[in-house]
């Protein structure tokens, strides 16, 4: 029955492997109607899995017994996980295991044998999901131990924030999990049933090879009568025909014989053929004298004196003297012709005179059964010259074929090594970008040759370290790249948009939310980069539509949450900007973006003791990053903590010293702290960062007013107003009224100017490097 099933089951594995899933389907429902077991069950219920109907491959399994098949377990475990039955997925991994916090790891891979490396990562996304991190990282280490190509495995540990040891790409940790893999761990029913197929198909190999010596007739007569057992099983199934039925109508063919071979105990041994006990000969006596035979022989020294050579140099010189014998022949028999009547005596004695034929020469003498003449000793020699060079042939083709498995062994061993060791230098790189520690993850992708580096993975995580390093010009370069060698690539797009928004190109943008949107429609980077091109073009609510799409198609993604979240601080719907940077950080707690957008909405209520512990958390997942770092200052400060956020700006001055916002919040603090020297220093070298920039010179009037020097400080209010045309006059007005008074707070003063600067003064301030360093501080959007 193993043998029927698996013959069906070739047939469904090609549909499948052609991408003829109906036909797939409906083989595996007939197969499952005829024979309802263990493996149709599972065979079925992975061909509803792999045509996308997850429900029917689900129920199907959960309404069968097939616990204690460990492939049918995994699928099971894996239906739950896609349908979002989190609880019931883990209960199927688990079996026995009561909890996760009691399992051991080395007994469930044992429970689950070859397929240990999936269920334990399976089950690590389920702890994941459920933020049991420590439990996940546990099982994502082991499964990368047993398998370390399992790159996501070591995905999701960099997105935890786990530093791994990238040594576990190598060649003797594979080899090891290879040999490990190789040894049975567990055995089903139907492996065995395989098992015995090749260990049969295995030994009539053998025989069939032991058989090439032999001459041709009876080289089909063996390869007849050794007809694999499993193809008359097979036929017998099929046909369903007893083999008792073809041994009573059928007896004298080697079918038959086979039938009643296989009716004892399914073990065939190949019938003996006897020779016969007579072969008749052609003539006797032998034709040619044996004197003429006996020179020829001496002459290629096989003479009696001769000493003893081997038995192949002597079939080879025998073989040569054969053919010099028969052409010796011919002419001996014209000569004896023409002599017939002069001398008739001379013939008869030298007929009857005695002689060994080959008696005390070194070659095998002919068997009893076999002709003694000449030319039953020819063909004997042409036979044996002839199986000596077909083993000669075979053993040279077996070495070329050892030499070729040698090469093509060195190639593969040779690229296994060389994709361990990009493994290696992608791990690195990867593990540093997750630690956002973008400088040392630029220098190790850099690094990586040419073929790799051009490669669609590499280049994106190329662009994010630019991008996470505000570096949005290089960043647009790398992406313009990727977009061009990789069209039909969009996964990751979303912070292309991004960067196009920081840099205000609404142009490029446009371009790229058509081009993405034509290329997949369903795609939540398209909807993404729809959304930011409306966000440019201050369409909010159309914006926030595009991001609720976006999150429809991705509902895990947290950077959608993140986007969405900062269109609804734009438009003071803080509650909403709230639920959606919490839900960035339910689907993933390394997002410092969200952590820096609920900062911000706690900042804009006033909340400032909640804005400095988020900005804190922040600053803890991405710690050189500056503006985060300006942030955390400013929250401190407003906290009359002005000391410790003046220790922080400079600190992040140390990380990037012509950042405009760190500059423009030191020279805040130093005019609140009444270092107006300087403060002063400090603004004229921001003035060299941003000379178009209106809130520095608005500064510079305040703290030359300060120094008593008033003609500079309406000079600066001046060349500030200028820089303002449409701008907000009235509010400068009303902050300087809050600048004068004795109670002033002159850093929450200037965040009130910097939220009175309008689009046109954005327009503006573009073309320079501070262009989002010094507007953002009253919304998320510059923490994109």
């Amino acid at each position: 029955m193993s043998v029927t099933i698996d013959s069906v089951k070739f047939y469904i594995n090609q549909f499948i492997q052609n991408f003829d899933y109906v036909d797939a389907i409906f083989l595996a429902e007939r197969l499952y109607a005829e024979v309802k077991n263990d493996e149709s069950t599972y065979l079925l219920a992975r061909t509803y899995y792999l045509s996308g109907d997850i429900n029917k491959s689900y129920w199907l399994l959960r309404n069968s017994s097939v616990e204690h098949v460990p492939t049918a377990k995994l699928l099971l475990a894996k239906c739950c996980f896609d349908i979002d039955k989190l609880h019931e997925a883990e209960s199927v991994l688990l079996g026995n295991c009561s909890s996760v916090n009691t399992l051991a790891l080395d007994e469930f891979v044992i429970d689950h044998g070859d397929q240990a490396t999936f269920a334990l990562q399976l089950l690590a996304k389920v702890c994941e999901k459920s933020d049991r991190h420590q439990k996940a990282s546990e099982c994502y280490r082991k499964s990368l131990k047993l398998n370390p190509f399992l790159w996501s495995s070591f995905e999701a540990l960099c997105r935890l924030g786990e530093r791994v040891d990238t040594s576990i790409f190598c060649s003797s940790t594979i080899k090891s999990n290879r040999s490990v893999s190789e040894s049975p761990i567990c055995v089903t029913p139907y492996t065995e049933s395989i098992k015995d197929i090749q260990s049969e198909n295995q030994t009539i190999e053998n025989s069939i090879n032991t058989s090439t010596n032999l001459p041709m007739k009876e080289r089909s007569q063996s390869r007849l009568f050794q007809a694999p057992t499993t193809i008359m099983k097979l036929t017998d199934s099929i046909l369903n025909v007893d083999s008792a039925n073809i041994s009573a109508n059928i007896t004298s063919t080697p079918i038959a014989l086979l039938s009643e071979q296989l009716q004892d105990g399914d073990k065939f041994t190949p019938p003996t053929i006897k020779p016969p006990d007579y072969i008749p000969t052609l003539r006797n006596p032998p034709l040619a004298p044996k004197r003429q035979n006996t020179r020829m022989l001496q002459q290629y020294g096989c003479d009696d004196t001769s000493t003893p050579v081997s038995t192949t140099t002597l079939l080879h010189k025998h073989e040569i003297a054969s053919t010099s014998i028969s052409e010796a022949k011919k002419t001996a028999s014209t000569r004896k012709e023409n002599k017939s009547i002069r001398a008739p005596t001379k013939r008869t004695t030298r007929i009857t005179k005695p002689r060994a034929p080959c008696a005390d020469m070194s070659i095998t003498p002919i068997s009893s059964l076999e002709s003694p003449n000449k030319m039953t000793t020819r063909s004997q020699v042409r036979s044996n010259n002839s199986s000596l060079n077909s083993s000669m042939e075979t053993e040279i083709s077996n070495k070329r074929e050892r030499q070729k498995k040698s090469q093509s062994s060195s190639r593969t061993s040779e690229l296994v090594e060389n994709i361990i060791n990009v493994f290696k230098l992608l791990g690195q790189g990867l593990q540093h970008l997750s630690q956002f520690e973008c400088r040392q993850a630029i220098e190790l992708f850099e690094s990586i040759s040419l073929k790799h580096l051009d490669t669609p993975w590499t280049l994106l995580r190329l662009a994010n370290c630019y991008y996470h390093l505000h570096d949005y010009q290089k960043s647009v370069l790398i992406y313009r790249e990727l977009r061009t060698k990789f069209p039909y690539h969009i996964d990751g797009l979303e912070y292309y948009s991004t960067v196009l928004w920081h840099l205000k190109d609404d142009i490029a943008l446009a371009t790229l939310a058509h081009e993405l949107t034509e290329t997949d429609r369903k795609h939540p980077a398209s909807w993404c980069a729809s959304g930011n091109c409306l966000s440019l073009n201050h369409e909010y609510d159309k914006a926030i539509q595009a991001f609720k799409r976006a999150i429809q198609l991705a509902p895990e993604s947290d950077y959608a949450y993140t986007l969405l979240g900062n269109e609804y601080s734009l438009i003071d719907e803080l509650e909403r900007a709230m639920a959606c940077f919490r839900k960035a950080i339910q689907l993933n707690s390394r997002s410092y973006k969200a952590w820096n957008g609920v900062a911000m909405v706690y900042l804009k209520q006033e909340k400032f003791q909640s804005a400095t512990f988020h900005f804190t958390k922040a600053t803890s997942i991405y710690r050189t990053n500056p503006d985060l770092i300006c942030h955390l200052a400013v929250a401190q400060h407003k906290c009359n903590q002005s000391t410790d956020a003046l220790a922080l700006l400079n600190d992040a001055l140390k990380i990037d010293s012509k950042n405009a916002l760190c500059k423009f919040h030191k020279a805040g603090l130093l005019l609140h702290l009444e270092r107006y020297h300087e403060a002063l220093a400090e603004l004229e070298e921001l003035r060299q960062i941003a000379p178009k920039e209106s809130l520095v010179f608005y500064l510079l009037s305040k703290v030359h007013r300060h120094l008593k020097n008033f003609h500079y400080s309406y000079m600066y209010m001046s060349w500030s107003m200028d820089l303002d045309p449409k701008g907000a006059n009235n509010q400068l007005k009303e902050n300087a009224d809050k600048l004068y008074s004795k109670d002033e707070d002159l850093l929450l003063g200037m965040e009130d100017i910097a939220s009175s600067v309008t689009d046109d003064d954005n327009s503006q301030m573009q073309s320079q490097s501070s262009l989002q360093d010094i507007q953002p501080m009253d919304s998320s959007e510059e923490i994109l």
